[in-house]
């Protein structure tokens, strides 16, 4: 049985136009964007156009289509009257889901981001449980009148749209002339979503509108006058729906010069002034109004309204939604009516529609808190300037609680802008401070630290210390320089008007000053201003203020002298996350742990940090958090050489850090694919390479040159590291001090720089016991000592350089990198070629044969390449390959090292016995009889490998100088 247009659209419509004409490639595509969907491969696709386009009636073509194939459909129609509670077109779509979406009802939880989060993920949760089995189309429309809120979550529920049963289907028009809204600022970023597609609606074509407009007046029409229609409409359903209508009516007379909006107009020719009135109130109201409150409005029974709304429906002007419920049929028709109401009328009719929501909330106007700011707003002039501004404090306070920061933002811009006209500016300061912090949790931190700056400037004209410390305090933990200083600065100017007034205030702001202060590229914080924060949050027992000097005691041990010291802080730090109970404070303190045991090399220490912030993390469900654990897992696994699961929970991480409003999510996530790159030879690293080679920046041109020298592009990077003209006195000393001198002694030793080696070998020297990594959650990047011993080889410093380069070796074992354990093996292959002693020929060999294995077994085709090549020019005896496998062969090099079985064991993480197993396998293949010939053979007896490794590519045989 064909199923009913209710049922396939989800709810009761009429549409403008009666015929559904063309558009069969544009359905097609839907279609099969629904099939892939149901097939567990979902996606989202944004549907645009003019008004009148049809883009509305395509959806609901696709709506029939989903029924056809079991596929639910629900709807969630965006309201293009401002007062439009948060989320509101997730709310409807939502409760089109039935029990599937009550649990992921619009939140009333107060001030926490991780509450937020939690409300977003139970969205996306919900829509997979409707997505189960059938699959599970969602129609957002009108998105170009959603509230920021909405389109932050559809953001964030595209991302998570592959591997889904779900069709996310959103109409807009495009924004024009620089306005457009909310969307204009967030349909970039939409776009560039993978799972995101989208199809721009033209007019009809000549054919179709043709048959449209015959279907519309009959075929006995004048055909020259249906042809100059067709010409003039561009195709536009809804301009020939009008048309027709007044051809119809013989109202037309030849002339074609009207706009849509002139025809739109003409619309309303037919209805009676009693109904014509009434609709002119409910445009004020909105595109979607309530019965009981045009009869509060009007003061006229229900019983009345109902024959001139029953009047606007035969005229398919107005449709019924539910009881109490009426929707315009299309827009431009509410915006025609309201746009041509004069504009005291307006304002009167503003005036009215607020006083009926107090009358219709049964005294809880809360319930109607947005529209009822919103009208008494637009009855200003002539209304309540003081009702309008408490109101519009009381919505965005609303929608506070309700976590929609974007919506309370504006809400509180709104009241700003009273109170400015009020000439309060205490008040506007304390609105202004109010945007501010809902702007920095909506992930808007330039937006914040302006509205910051007016709360400021405001706690000047109205004399107010205390506000001005509150000024300084919202943005925080913020790398950029632009906002860093000026808020260094603030802080400064904070304390000194407190004057000592408020002691919690001052411990923060000193908290904050230090923390300010002692951020990269920023290094303004006094000697001791971290330890002064410490003992006022101390004095004070202020939590906020604890937390803030930790932070900044933190920052200021950044360096690697100072690990140590930084362990033990992080005790206290551990003591406050007990204290506050509070999962967002643990997050951070184990983020910190995890860097300090980290960079000191204590693997069993990284991987019981990971866990306990892996815990921390999932409870406080916190997007910054969550970014800080998936970054931690990525660098973990490419440390390990999981190369794939590393890129896996690197996507995740951008996913979750761009939801989070994260500013360096994706730098940082570039820098670990790069790392990633290095190793395995894949794209990963031009994108690092195109974008820091480009920058003026000194430490950019650096990391562009370390990049190109791990993948042997030695002539760019000697060129880059020339124009970096970094050195090591101008190498500030703070949280990435070591990471870039590492970098440094990587492309010295590259390009080989003998003149800049001394220096940065002198400098690095006193740090070879530890790692380096670019943040304390990722960014892994070997053993200090691998670039230190590269240099003093380059140096010809013999004996330390082959020391050095064991000892990363060692340190490359002790913290369970292979992949760095392959690397340092393969530099000291090199190191003894270069010396050229009687044994260390043979030492070389058996080390290549050990990295080569390793770089095969784990994909690193550059080192691969590299190593396989050293072998060939080795000319090792004998051309047959080697019956052993990579992993035997990583075996039997540890056997020549002298490690027993279980030695063999913990440095290739295996259990005793699969050791054994492959040492009796060595055996056997190799027809030996004992550990000593396994160990003989390693060193100089076995097989040349150039045969069976000659498919490397050859940018892997690319010598390196």
């Amino acid at each position: 049985m064909q199923p009913s247009d209710e049922g396939a659209c989800g709810r009761l419509r009429w549409p403008m136009v009666p015929f559904f004409v063309g558009r069969q490639r544009e359905l097609a595509r839907l279609k099969d964007a629904l099939v892939r969907a149901r097939a567990g491969k979902g996606g989202a696709v944004l549907v645009s156009g003019e008004a009148g386009i049809g883009k509305t009636s395509l959806a609901e073509e696709l709506a029939k289509a989903a029924a056809w194939m079991e596929v639910p459909a629900v709807w969630g129609p965006a309201i293009e009257a401002a007062g439009a509670p948060p989320f509101w077109p997730w709310t409807q779509a939502l409760r089109g889901l039935g029990d599937a979406g009550r649990q992921a009802e619009v939140p009333d939880f107060g001030e926490s981001d991780g509450a937020r989060f939690r409300f977003f993920e139970a969205v996306g949760a919900a829509l997979r449980r409707g997505a189960e089995p059938h699959g599970l189309l969602v129609v957002l429309d009108d998105l170009h009148w959603a509230d920021a809120g909405s389109l932050r979550l559809l953001q964030v529920i595209t991302s998570e749209l592959p591997g889904s049963r779900v069709l996310l289907l959103g109409t807009y028009r495009p924004p024009s002339g620089g306005e457009g809204g909310p969307l204009a600022e967030y349909l970039p970023a939409l776009l560039r979503e993978r799972a995101v597609s989208r199809v721009a609606l033209e007019g009809l074509d000549a054919e179709d509108t043709e048959s449209l407009l015959l279907q519309l007046v009959g075929p006995d029409r004048d055909a020259n006058l249906v042809r100059r229609v067709r010409e003039h409409s561009d195709g536009n359903p809804l301009y020939l729906v009008e048309v027709a209508a007044s051809m119809q009516a013989d109202a037309l007379r030849g002339r074609l010069t009207m706009s849509l909006v002139d025809i739109t107009r003409k619309r309303f020719a037919g209805a009676s002034e009693a109904a014509l009135g009434l609709l002119r109130i409910a445009a004020v109201v909105g595109r979607e109004f309530d019965i009981n409150l045009l009869s509060a409005i009007t003061g006229l029974d229900v019983g009345q309204l109902l024959d001139s709304l029953d009047e606007a429906i035969s005229l398919r002007l107005v449709q019924q939604l539910d009881l109490v419920t009426y929707r315009f049929a299309h827009g431009l028709l509410r915006e025609v009516l309201y746009e041509d109401l004069p504009a005291t009328e307006r304002a009167n009719r503003h005036m009215r529609v607020a006083a009926a929501i107090e009358t219709v909330s049964d005294g809880k106007p809360d319930a109607l808190i947005y529209g009822w700011a919103h009208h008494l707003r637009n009855a200003l002039p002539l209304g309540d300037q003081r009702q309008a501004l408490d109101v519009t404090v009381r919505a965005g306070q609303a929608a506070e609680r309700q976590l929609a920061y974007e919506q309370a933002a504006e809400e509180y811009a709104q009241a700003a802008t009273l109170a400015a006209a009020a000439q309060d500016p205490l008040s506007y300061g304390r609105i202004q401070l109010s945007r501010a912090r809902c702007l920095f949790r909506a992930g808007a931190v330039t937006a914040s630290w302006l509205a910051s700056q007016e709360v400021a400037t405001a706690a000047r004209t109205s004399s107010n210390a205390y506000l001005l410390a509150e000024a300084a305090l919202v943005v925080r933990g913020i790398g950029d320089r632009a906002i860093s200083i000026p808020l260094f600065k603030l802080c400064e100017e904070a304390l000194n008007t407190l004057a000592g007034a408020d002691p919690v205030l001052e411990a923060r702001l000193l908290g904050q000053m230090s923390a300010t202060g002692h951020q990269i590229g920023v290094g303004l914080a006094a000697p001791g201003l971290a330890d002064r924060a410490m003992e006022a949050a101390r004095r004070t027992g202020d939590l906020e203020a604890r937390f803030l000097a930790l932070q900044a005691k933190e920052m200021e041990l950044a360096g690697p002298v100072w690990l140590a010291a930084r362990l033990a802080l992080g005790d206290e730090a551990l003591r406050l996350a007990e204290e506050t109970g509070d999962p967002a404070v643990a997050v951070w303190v184990r983020s910190w742990r995890l860097g300090a045991f980290w960079q000191l090399g204590r693997r069993a220490d990284v991987d019981r940090e990971l866990e306990a912030l892996r815990i921390s993390a999932e409870e406080a469900r916190e997007p910054l958090g969550l970014w800080r654990l998936a970054m931690a897992q990525a660098s973990v696994a490419a440390m390990d050489g999981r190369y794939q699961q590393a890129l896996d929970s690197v996507s995740r991480a951008l996913e979750i850090g761009r939801r989070g409003g994260h500013g360096d999510a994706g730098l940082l996530a570039m820098i670990v694919r790069a790392h990633i790159g290095m190793r395995t030879g894949g794209s990963e690293v031009e994108e690092v390479i195109r974008v820091s080679a480009a920058s003026a920046a000194a430490s950019d041109r650096l990391w562009a040159a370390n990049v190109l020298v791990d993948i042997g592009r030695l002539d760019e990077a000697r060129e880059l590291w020339r124009m970096s003209g970094v050195q090591v006195s101008s190498v500030p000393r703070d949280a990435i001090w070591l990471i870039s001198l590492h970098a440094m002694a990587r492309v010295a030793a590259g390009v080989g720089d003998r003149e800049a080696a001394p220096a940065i070998f002198e400098a690095l020297l006193p740090f070879t016991d530890q790692h380096a990594l670019v943040i304390p959650v990722g960014g892994y990047d070997g053993p200090v000592a691998l670039n230190a011993g590269r240099l003093a080889s380059l140096l010809e410093r013999w004996d330390e350089a082959e020391s050095l380069l064991r000892r990363a070796i060692s340190a490359a074992a002790a913290i369970g990198s292979p992949p760095y354990e392959a690397i340092a093996r393969w530099e000291l292959s090199r190191h003894l070629r270069r010396r050229g002693r009687p044994k260390d020929r043979a030492a070389a060999t058996a080390l290549l044969e050990q990295s080569v294995a390793t770089a095969r077994r784990l994909g690193m085709r550059l080192l691969d390449g590299w190593a396989t090549a050293d072998l060939q020019e080795l000319d090792h005896p004998s051309g047959r390959a080697t019956p052993l496998s990579a992993r035997e062969l990583e075996v039997a090099g540890l056997v020549a090292e002298g490690l027993t079985n279980r030695g063999i064991a913990q440095r290739l993480h295996l259990s005793e016995r699969t050791a054994e197993n492959h040492i009796k396998n060595i055996l056997d293949k190799l027809g030996l009889d004992s550990r000593a010939q396994v160990a003989a053979w390693t060193v100089g007896g076995r097989p040349n490998l150039s045969t069976r490794l000659s498919g490397s590519t050859d940018v892997m045989n690319r010598r390196r100088s």
